[in-house]
């Protein structure tokens, strides 16, 4: 993924343009958590999935996946000095794009409220 490829952007704004975002996060992985890029697609129709990256963007955090011992899927909005500042836990399967969703609604939200935690 180089966010510079014409291709890519070409790509991405057709995708955004269709109601869909492609949204990137670390993924750590078992046993020893060694990262991987993955990016998932996110239906998208209003376009609160990419504000919220903009967002994200701007603050310099990080987004996160795990899959914990339990078999749950974790996903986090993480900034380097502060940890997790937002965290979905879901079932591994389709309720990961409900989840993801839910996570970047919810910190473009407390974004737009003031509430962003290294706003404070």
């Amino acid at each position: 993924m180089d966010m510079f490829d014409p291709q890519w952007q070409q790509e991405k704004l057709a995708r955004a343009e269709a109601g869909i975002a492609t949204v990137a996060f670390t993924q750590y992985c078992r046993p020893d958590g060694h990262p991987r890029a993955i990016e998932v697609d996110i239906p998208d129709p209003y376009g609160e999935v990419a504000q919220a990256l903009v967002v994200i963007g701007r603050h310099g955090v990080s987004l996160e996946a795990e899959v914990l011992p339990n078999g749950l899927v974790s996903f986090t909005v993480t900034d380097e000095e502060d940890g997790d500042l937002f965290i979905e836990i879901c079932q591994n399967g389709p309720p990961v794009i409900a989840a993801i969703s839910k996570l970047l609604k919810t910190a473009l939200h407390e974004h737009n409220a003031g509430r962003w935690p290294k706003d404070k």
